[in-house]
């Protein structure tokens, strides 16, 4: 199974900052707020070589979202809703990561449904970001 993160989208009204660091490839990356959207196609992994995302909105709050590959599942943890949440993955998998007007991350399979009926779409809250 791969999971292979496309692209990491922002909205037009409400900008965040973005770094991005791939520990699988020891690379990084920024998405400025001017910046709509940003292609990656990096492949996730687990432990060490996890992909870190450091975001920090208009006010000043930071939140960190790491992302692995791990069994059959997208971990997410961090600065989200429940610390940490695992999406169910059937086979390979090309995923879109957006952060929202309204404080959150959502992860669109480009691909099929994730798994146990979520659908396409999955979505947390972050939490430095609810006020």
């Amino acid at each position: 199974m791969v999971l292979n993160l496309k692209k990491i989208c922002q909205p037009t009204n409400t900008r965040y900052h973005v770094t991005i660091r791939d520990n699988r490839e020891n690379d990084q990356w920024y998405l400025a707020p001017h910046q709509n959207s940003m292609t990656l196609n990096r492949w996730l992994d687990t432990g060490s070589k996890f992909l870190e995302l450091n975001v920090i909105n208009a006010f000043g709050r930071s939140a960190t979202i790491i992302l692995e590959d791990s069994d059959w599942w997208l971990w997410v943890s961090g600065n989200i809703e429940g610390g940490q949440q695992q999406i169910k993955v059937h086979g390979s998998v090309d995923f879109d990561v957006t952060f929202t007007d309204d404080g959150c991350i959502s992860f669109y399979n480009n691909t099929t449904d994730w798994g146990n009926g979520a659908g396409k779409v999955v979505k947390y809250n972050i939490i430095p970001f609810q006020y």
